[in-house]
């Protein structure tokens, strides 16, 4: 009996020991956190090939003839250039060009920007023809308006260089033709010379080649050129060509000993008969400085001098008188 007894106190025991431990709470562990396991890769979400893709997007900018170059990876900030603009009206009023050049004002910047942008004044039509940045260097080319054409269908437009060194008679470099209905550009002539200027009808260009060039007649239809030998044993540059209304000839200013002391020393105005291609020297070695302007009427030139003031030149005799 005694046995008995003694054994259910032992099972009674053990049962409390148990039920005890049961209700501890489970041991703390620690962790230094430079231990820890940091995921290397981020988990990758996969779209599902049904997923309806995006509409196309309908382009917003207007027209452009050219596609328009990348810009820099770094584009200076504006504090860095200087902006200047030059613009030109169509005769018929219907076109507006303008360009747009930003120069750098520092050292440091190595490109600089241009822009030709041609819009029709009711703002419908508007194409962009220049948008470049290119390399800032001793001598650069600044796209202008050279010539509108007569009938409105096209812009004939040049590359005008800015040298380096001494050039007092520069319009362009060489000549480009903008097709004012559909925006389209053809290069016409490649870069030939310093001053450029085309006949009444359009048929024919005039230009002053660069190194011992003279003057240049170029038919562009067929690429044939006639140069005319000005004043070889003089030291002069070229300039200023102007055709008469009918483009059976031309006039032009020679700036004789360029960059000495003026601009130059002396100017002579020269006639050119363009089927011929013989010359003559209407104003020789003027100190006045004329310059040639624009042939008015058949027998007329319009001149101007050194100050500004503008005089009349009859062709046919070289008498000038005052405006």
């Amino acid at each position: 009996m005694r046995s008995q007894q003694f054994f259910a106190t032992i099972v009674l025991f053990l049962l409390l020991v148990g039920c005890t431990q049961a209700t501890l709470p489970p041991p703390i562990v620690t962790m230094d956190i430079a231990q820890a396991e940091i995921p290397t890769h981020t988990p990758t979400v996969t779209i599902p090939s049904t997923a309806t893709p995006l509409p196309p997007q309908t382009p917003t900018a207007r027209p452009s003839s050219t596609p328009t170059s990348e810009m820099p990876a770094a584009t200076p900030s504006a504090e860095d250039f200087e902006l200047r603009t030059w613009s030109s009206a169509s005769p018929d009023g219907r076109w507006i060009a303008q360009t747009t050049a930003k120069f750098p004002t520092g050292s440091d910047t190595e490109t600089y920007y241009t822009q030709l942008k041609v819009s029709q004044t009711n703002g419908i039509l508007e194409w962009v023809v220049v948008d470049a940045w290119e390399e800032w260097l001793m001598g650069y080319t600044i796209p202008q308006v050279l010539h509108w054409s007569r009938d409105g269908q096209y812009l004939y437009f040049t590359n005008q260089v800015v040298p380096g060194g001494c050039a007092v008679f520069v319009n362009g470099s060489d000549l480009h033709r903008l097709d004012l209905g559909n925006g389209d550009v053809e290069a016409l002539v490649p870069d030939v010379g310093f001053w450029l200027s085309l006949s009444p009808d359009e048929a024919t260009l005039a230009y002053i080649g660069y190194g011992e060039r003279g003057l240049v007649i170029r038919d562009l239809a067929t690429g044939n050129e006639h140069e005319v030998k000005l004043e070889p044993d003089q030291d002069y540059q070229a300039g200023h060509i102007v055709w008469s209304p009918d483009g059976a000839a031309l006039a032009l200013t020679l700036a004789l000993r360029p960059c000495t002391t003026n601009w130059a020393d002396a100017t002579s105005i020269v006639y050119v008969e363009v089927g011929t291609l013989t010359h003559t020297t209407l104003l020789s070695e003027d100190q006045r400085l004329f310059i040639t302007v624009e042939w008015i009427t058949e027998n007329q030139l319009l001149l101007r001098d050194n100050d500004g003031l503008e005089w009349l030149m009859d062709v046919a005799t070289g008498t000038i008188t005052k405006e």
